[in-house]
Order: C-alpha cells, then sequence, then structure tokens
C-alpha cells in the first residue's frame, strides 16, 4: 500500500470503535503506512463535535505550509478560519487571499507550547470543525493524536516528521538522480 499513496493523496484514520481494534493488524499495519507515506493524513474521531463551524489552524511560523491550505479549506467549506500562530505577524499575501476568498481571520496568539514539536492541537477555541496542523509536529503516536482530538478532526499536511521512511526514500531517489 505505501507505493500506491502519493504526497498529494489524504490518508484518513477513522479512530477505532472498540479498544481491542488498536492493535488488530489492520490497523496497525493502515496506521504505520499512512504515518510513513508523504501523504497528509486525516485523524477523525468516533464522534464529530460539530458539522459546521469555523476551521483552525496551529502554526509557529508565519510561512508555515499548513496556513495556506487551511485557508483554501476554509474557502471551500465557506466557514471563518481561526490561526492560532506563536510570534510572528500574518503576512499581507495571506490576509489577502483570504479576503479574495472570503474567508474572515481571526488570529489568536499560540503560547510558547505551539513552537514546540509535540504539542499538535491547541486548546478549542471557537467550536471549530476542523483543525489542520503541518505533519512536521506529528508524533508517531496515533493514540496520543487520538486523545487530543476532542471530537475535532485533525488533518496534518505537508512533510512528514524528519526521518521518516518517504522522507528518507525521497532523498534516496534525489541522490541516485544526482550522482
Amino acid at each position: 500500500m505505501p507505493s500506491l499513496i502519493r504526497a498529494d493523496d489524504i490518508v484518513a484514520i477513522m479512530e477505532p470503535s472498540h479498544p481491542s481494534e488498536w492493535i488488530a493488524r489492520q490497523f496497525t499495519n493502515l496506521l504505520d503506512a499512512a504515518l510513513r507515506s508523504p501523504a497528509a493524513i486525516l485523524f477523525v474521531p468516533k464522534r464529530l463535535a460539530r458539522t459546521r463551524g469555523p476551521v483552525m489552524v496551529t502554526a509557529s511560523e508565519a510561512d508555515d505550509p499548513s496556513l495556506a491550505t487551511t485557508l483554501e479549506i476554509a474557502g471551500a467549506l465557506k466557514e471563518p478560519l481561526i490561526v492560532a500562530l506563536a510570534g510572528a505577524p500574518l503576512s499581507t499575501e495571506f490576509l489577502a487571499s483570504a479576503k479574495r476568498l472570503n474567508v474572515s481571520v481571526r488570529r489568536i496568539n499560540g503560547h510558547e507550547a505551539a513552537r514546540r514539536a509535540a504539542p499538535l492541537i491547541a486548546t478549542p477555541v471557537g467550536n471549530e470543525r476542523l483543525r489542520v496542523a503541518a505533519r512536521a509536529r506529528l508524533a508517531d503516536d496515533a493514540v496520543r493524536v487520538f486523545a487530543q482530538l476532542r471530537d475535532v478532526p485533525l488533518l496534518a499536511v505537508g512533510p512528514g516528521p524528519a526521518g521518516c521512511a518517504a522522507d528518507q526514500d525521497d532523498q534516496v531517489h534525489s541522490a541516485g538522480e544526482h550522482g
């Protein structure tokens, strides 16, 4: 299966409904393939808190690629966008894109934890229907990710954590092409 998954795909992982499913071979194999793939990963909790409401992105830098992705999602859903950003202000280009897409943007200050790799999900702030974060911030611990969802799906986008199999494969192919 990993050879079929590309960077522009989205792999959806549904939270198991029964605790024994966490250790079932089919689930663990799917989870491992998703985490090692270059694809975005959509973590879907057992229950959804809401099907309407803002989309929220957690970013540590103003140039985080998850910001642009989330803006496009909010525009397609015709929902407002909540941006939890530590430090820097949003760029004028980002704000112009939001205006063009008719997406209202509410920025909240991300706390210091947003700068670290492990915390993925900010405290719920606005009845969001979807959270988005960079995959690089995702630890290979799906149990912890699902525990933090609080009934709101999480889309992890962009390149995976450093050292994931997909990144290593890309480096091997690149080295072979240049060598």
